[in-house]
């Protein structure tokens, strides 16, 4: 009786494999793209730190340039740069492509085995390492793109196994151009309750200043010490904070543009204080790209935004006496 039990017990796990094999029920043999399992998922959202190489056919040269994450700010550099510079990076730029590689998923099925020539036909070849705390979580190679970019190739480094994927990598890393994930937003990073005080000058000449003592804001400038409104200062500042641009640039690539000789010699500053330490940032009007905008100098990182000219012109006309109780 007990070897019947067992027999009919084996029986049955043999059926249920069999039923798990023949139904896929946990997708161990995806048939399509979507019940394949992610390749990174939450691996990739956690990246603190984003290699990018991307190959110049025509020069035979590498640009190699580094995006990583401190203090919750994240920064970006390039490894060619004589004076080396840590730039303020777009926070959003950098979540997109973390979100593509997050929902990426290895299917299989019409993954080939491509040469270097038939897996990157045109443009540059883009290869992408990203890490977490120093460890590496993958590196990869992305292909060629069709259907108007929506499907990549893409691949681990030093393999010939390619896979198609619905992801468009080559604009989320804008074709490999550095300037591409510097940030539009200069003030985005600052926390509006550590400012502690606004600056704003005119051909060197202090036009409007105010700042936080004792936890309240009062008039430096042009009225001293007069006492100003809280809620209206921080409405104020947030605007300041959310100030964007149309893109960003470094200096030499502000070199094959051609400025006016248009700047106001306005500078607007804040004063930001976290951890015991106060730091200054500042834009400074360095004259206007044609009739795109105006060509703001972010300091002290020595990176420039371009302003659409009625955001700038704003504070032109602004008067402290709006800010009063």
């Amino acid at each position: 009786m007990k070897k019947a039990n067992k027999t009919f017990l084996f029986l049955n796990l043999v059926l249920v494999l069999l039923i798990l094999l023949v139904y896929d029920v946990f997708h161990f043999f995806p048939t399509t793209y979507e019940e394949a399992r992610l390749w990174l998922g939450e691996k990739a959202l956690a990246a603190d730190f984003l290699m990018i190489k991307v190959k110049e056919p025509n020069l035979g040269s590498t640009v190699e340039f580094f995006i990583f994450k401190k203090d919750n700010i994240w920064f970006v550099s390039r490894k060619d740069e004589e004076i080396p510079r840590i730039y303020f990076a777009d926070p959003e730029k950098i979540q997109s492509l973390l979100n593509g590689f997050a929902a990426i998923r290895k299917f299989g099925k019409p993954a080939k085995e491509l040469s270097d020539s038939e897996f990157r036909k045109d443009g540059k070849p883009f290869r992408l390492i990203l890490k977490k705390e120093n460890k590496e979580i993958v590196d990869l190679e992305l292909g060629d793109c069709f259907e108007t970019k929506s499907e990549c190739l893409i691949r681990h480094s030093n393999t010939k196994h390619a896979y198609l994927v619905p992801t468009d990598f080559t604009s989320r890393i804008g074709e490999g151009e550095f300037d591409f994930f510097l940030t539009i937003k200069p003030f985005a990073f600052l926390s509006i309750g550590n400012l502690e005080s606004f600056v704003y000058k005119r051909k060197d000449q202090m036009v409007l200043s105010f700042l936080k003592k004792n936890n309240v804001w009062v008039s430096d400038h042009p009225i001293s010490k007069q006492k100003l409104s809280n809620s209206k200062i921080d409405n104020l500042l947030l605007r300041v904070v959310s100030l964007s641009g149309l893109f960003a640039a470094t200096e030499s690539s502000l070199l094959q543009f051609k400025l006016k000789d248009t700047n106001t010699g306005e500078s607007l500053s804040l004063i930001w204080q976290e951890s015991g330490s106060k730091k200054e940032y500042s834009l400074t009007d360095m004259g206007s790209l044609n009739a795109t905008g105006r060509v703001l100098r972010f300091a002290p990182n020595g990176q420039y935004v371009i302003m659409p000219f009625y955001v700038w012109d704003y504070w032109q006309n602004f008067d402290i006496r709006q800010l009063e109780e």
